[in-house]
């Protein structure tokens, strides 16, 4: 009988523990910030399970769920790992405004629509705001437009921002000048802005100030 009783309270005892570690566990799946200096990633919710990895403070992370002993369970290199949840700090897990796209700019654009005296881009978009991006100095020796000399950048990437502003830094690939083309992309036009900050060695052909672009008609 004494056995019964004593085999009767640890089986109480037992169902009650399960119950318990199932209430404790909950799911989440949401983004998390790590907020410690470094936080060990492990395969299974212990703190003697082996260390899979570790995340850096400030690192987002998603949460698949909560489990018993302060543990989260999480996406580490496409698997499931477990951290402390202790280490972890609410994230925003509002969505990210969508990119404005200003693929509409593509083409070239110079300072007039119908010869290319000089200042010149030509953009060609590789997403909604980024772009491959040329740049041109063009001038003639001759009044009749004959002799076409120049000086270009090509092969640059740059990056708009919302208002469809960015810029780029480059190196002339006559005058060999570095410089710093700031582009805004506004209605009809492009505005460039040219800028040398480390001084031109030679005479240089992509002009330096700031220049009102239209489209090319040419």
């Amino acid at each position: 009988m004494k056995k019964f009783i004593a085999f009767f309270i640890a089986f109480v005892l037992l169902t009650t523990l399960v119950n318990v570690q199932q209430t404790e566990a909950s799911t989440v799946n949401k983004h998390f910030t790590v907020n410690v200096k470094k936080l060990d990633v492990r395969v299974k919710p212990s703190p003697k399970a082996k260390i899979a990895g570790s995340l850096k403070s400030g690192t987002v992370v998603f949460v698949y769920n909560t489990e018993p002993g302060g543990w989260s369970k999480v996406k580490y290199n496409n698997k499931a790992g477990y951290i402390a949840t202790s280490g972890l700090k609410t994230t925003n897990n509002a969505k990210p405004s969508p990119v404005k796209s200003f693929k509409n700019y593509e083409g070239e654009w110079y300072t007039s629509s119908s010869f290319q005296p000089g200042m010149g881009v030509n953009l060609k978009f590789i997403g909604d705001n980024k772009a491959n991006i040329d740049l041109y100095g063009v001038w003639w020796s001759r009044p009749d437009g004959s002799n076409v000399r120049e000086s270009d950048a090509y092969g640059y990437t740059i990056t708009f921002d919302k208002n469809g502003v960015g810029k780029v830094k480059f190196t002339e690939s006559y005058g060999l000048n570095t410089g710093i083309a700031t582009v805004k992309l506004v209605g009809s036009y492009v505005y460039v802005k040219i800028e040398y900050p480390w001084g031109i060695d030679l005479d240089s052909y992509i002009y330096e100030g700031n220049h009102k672009l239209v489209r090319a008609k040419f």
